[in-house]
């Protein structure tokens, strides 16, 4: 399951709706109306209503916006601040949004859940095979005794399987 994102007229600094946005675009680029009668229209500013219905000044906005954001975080306390509000925003919505909590609980019982095909298995226990002996050599290497584990019943199973194949 995907993260649920939020819809866009959902978001918290969106004045226009989805439909909203294709009527202004119709009403600028076909009807001809200017833009000081659509934005009255709708009660958003110009610069909204030129955002929505002009594809280059809105790409020039973004990277106007992302240059104006990257300068801001170049000082540190500013940076600070954004990253705890950031913070903010996140709590709440871990707490408030049922969606969330849902996805939450989906992948934790996907994870669990795992289903692997016979080559992803294999694959698997060969990755494990060679995780584990890498770190066996390394460990020796050190001088280090850690590759000996008290019980070691799982990893004896575990070679004869990968041994067999």
């Amino acid at each position: 399951m995907k993260y649920p994102k939020l819809h866009p007229d959902d978001w918290l600094n969106s004045r226009l709706t989805v439909e909203e946005r294709t009527e202004v675009d119709y009403y600028i680029n076909h009807a001809g109306w200017s833009l000081k009668r659509v934005s009255e229209m709708y009660g958003v500013s110009q610069m909204t209503i030129k955002y929505w219905s002009d594809a280059d000044f809105r790409e020039k906005d973004i990277l106007r916006a992302t240059a104006r954001i990257a300068r801001k975080m170049e000082n540190p306390e500013y940076k600070r601040e954004a990253f705890a509000r950031r913070k903010i925003r996140i709590t709440q919505r871990r707490e408030q949004d049922a969606m969330y909590n849902a996805w939450v609980k989906h992948a934790w019982r996907d994870r669990d859940r795992q289903i692997l095909t016979a080559t992803q298995r294999e694959r698997q226990l060969v990755n494990m095979h060679r995780y584990y002996t890498n770190n066996t050599e390394k460990a020796r290497e050190r001088g280090r005794r850690s590759y000996h584990v008290k019980n070691n019943n799982g990893f004896r199973q575990f070679m004869n399987r990968v041994d067999k194949k």
